[in-house]
Formats: structure tokens, C-alpha cells, sequence
């Protein structure tokens, strides 16, 4: 019995240290800075956020150098050093003990679904090539190029039939003419235009 008491109280002592969940956070501004329509400070500015401006926390790299967040209608990534969350009653700088969770930089996914408005949208192919170019590892894992709203699949033109085995080119149909119907060997003569027989 004294073990199971001395158990709970240590697991009691514990609780109050153990990181939270990994949810989104409020957050605010330490200072102006600039949210990037990617983690670095190459990427074009989205929004100018000026010192103490409240935002939505959704999470940081790994490496925690910037972090996902959301001010007002705009979704980008600022510094880490430049944002403090709202945590347990008090506003803290951002650390992996607080419990937001590791985001990923996947930026054909981030790009369509947050900036097809945005002027700088028409140069995505550039920036994407950059991405691909010079792609960190504190991103996540690089992610396969070739997609059918990329590049057009090598493949795409053939079906894979049910079940097992290789993959069957699709053939377009074809027009069929129709065969002309030839007259017999004695349509429109008659006896009077036939080679008398000496």
C-alpha cells in the first residue's frame, strides 16, 4: 500500500513538468517582423507584423529557427525568436517544452493552399525549383516532384488492369470505314451490250 501511495505522488510531482500536448497556441510579437511565405528570410514577404500583434501558433521546425502562424486572414512563417505563446497563464518564449508540435515545410502543399491570391503566386515554378535546389533538412523529408499538377506522369496514358500484371497501354478507338459494296459483274449491262460470239 505505502508503494502504491509513494507511486502516485511521484507521478503527481511529475505531471506539472511533462510537456503538453502538441496543439496550436496564442502567441504575440516581440518585436516587428515579417511573415515569409517560407522558413527562410529569401521567401516573399506576406505580411508586415508589427511589435506585440497576437497570432496563432501551429508549430516550428525542428530545429525550431521559424514557426508556423497564422495573423488575421494570412498564414506564413516568422522567426521563433521573434514570438512569444501564451503558456500556463504566462507569455514565455517558445521552447520544445511547451508542447507545439514539429512542422513540416512541404511547399508545393503550403503554397497552393495559402497564397493562390497572392501576386508573387505567379512565379511558383521558380520558387518551387529554388525549394527543390536548396531544400534543408530541418523541412522534413524532401518530397517526390513529380506529380500529374507538375509535370505530366510518364505513365498517364496507361491503365492498370484489375488485379495483377503489368500495366496495358490504352489504345484510342479507332473509326472503322465502311466497306463500299461493289456492284456484280453484270450490274447495269444488258444482252444488247454483250460481245456477240462469232
Amino acid at each position: 500500500m505505502s508503494k502504491l501511495i509513494l507511486s502516485a505522488a511521484l507521478l503527481a510531482i511529475a505531471l506539472p513538468t511533462a510537456p503538453a500536448i502538441a496543439r496550436s497556441m496564442n502567441g504575440y510579437t516581440v518585436r516587428a517582423t515579417t511573415m515569409r511565405a517560407g522558413p527562410d528570410i529569401d521567401y516573399p514577404a506576406v505580411l508586415r507584423l508589427r511589435r506585440q500583434t497576437g497570432i496563432t501558433v501551429y508549430g516550428c521546425l525542428r530545429d525550431w529557427s521559424w514557426c508556423d502562424v497564422r495573423a488575421w486572414r494570412e498564414r506564413g512563417w516568422v522567426r521563433q525568436r521573434d514570438i512569444n505563446v501564451d503558456y500556463r497563464g504566462r507569455r514565455r518564449p517558445i521552447s520544445p517544452q511547451i508542447g507545439l508540435s514539429i512542422q513540416l515545410f512541404i511547399f508545393r502543399d503550403y503554397w497552393d493552399s495559402h497564397y493562390s491570391s497572392h501576386r508573387f503566386y505567379s512565379e511558383r515554378p521558380r520558387w518551387e525549383d529554388r525549394y527543390y535546389q536548396q531544400h534543408r533538412a530541418e523541412w522534413g523529408p524532401l518530397p517526390d516532384r513529380r506529380s500529374p499538377s507538375v509535370q505530366r506522369a510518364p505513365d498517364a496514358d496507361r491503365v492498370q488492369p484489375q488485379g495483377h500484371g503489368a500495366p496495358v497501354k490504352a489504345t484510342p478507338p479507332q473509326r472503322v470505314k465502311p466497306k463500299k459494296e461493289r456492284p456484280p459483274a453484270d450490274s447495269g449491262r444488258t444482252d444488247e451490250h454483250r460481245p456477240r460470239t462469232p
